[in-house]
């Protein structure tokens, strides 16, 4: 009998040892349990993050995308019209450039036959600094006498003197105007400013020197009309 009790008494501690080691067990896993799920909190809130930079990335990606189409279809427009212009250009300078050729060689044929003694030409720059150079008016501009008018009209004549064929180049303003002397030169049309004999070499230098203290409504020669 006192055997039987001993086992049972040893039953009993082993089942009481397994009691305990279930409840450390246990506790422990509630540790983990509780670890893991804030684990899960921090990926889950991780994750909304993540996919709402995503969607704010989409939406300012799509935006910058329409973005540059917008300015793209701009800038093949303005390459479009800047090449029409290029070809009504070059298309211009090239009927300029046989008109030229033209005018040459007809004056050249007038020249050798002796058709006329005073043959008009074209000049290019240098012999047309060198007339202008030689030009000397010495007159005092007086608005109500002598003014513009009057200096480019002694201009013309004396560059007709030279064989050299002109006109009036009228510059108008909002609240005036003013005079230069049109010349059909080799290259290009030549503006003289007959106060002080300077030349402009091309259209755009007489716009930009002209146009710094007023404003341009209008320039008009013999060669050409352009309304500003």
């Amino acid at each position: 009998m006192k055997k039987e009790n001993q086992i049972i008494f040893l039953l009993c501690m082993i089942i009481l040892s397994l009691c305990v080691s279930t409840l450390v067990v246990g506790r422990d896993a509630y540790k983990y349990i509780d670890k893991y799920n804030e684990a899960a909190t921090n990926y889950n809130e991780l994750s909304f993050e993540y996919t709402t930079s995503i969607d704010k990335f989409e939406t300012e990606f799509k935006a910058l995308l329409n973005e540059t189409n917008v300015i793209l279809k701009d800038c093949n427009i303005r390459i479009d019209n800047l090449s029409t212009k290029n070809n009504y250009l070059s298309y211009k300078e090239f009927n300029n450039s046989i008109s030229i050729s033209y005018l040459n060689n007809t004056l050249k044929s007038c020249q050798a036959s002796k058709l006329i003694e005073n043959v008009f030409y074209l000049p290019t720059r240098g012999q047309l600094q060198s007339i202008v150079d030689s030009f000397n008016n010495n007159k005092k501009y007086k608005e109500d006498e002598y003014n513009c008018v009057e200096f480019s009209n002694e201009m013309i004549t004396y560059l007709q003197d030279n064989n050299i064929l002109s006109c009036a180049f009228h510059i108008t303003y909002e609240d005036g105007g003013h005079m230069l002397v049109s010349v059909r030169g080799v290259d290009d049309i030549y503006y003289i400013e007959p106060q002080d004999n300077y030349i402009f070499y091309n259209y755009d230098s007489v716009v930009d020197h002209y146009s710094k203290n007023d404003k341009l409504i209008k320039l008009s020669s013999c060669y050409e009309y352009n309304l500003i």
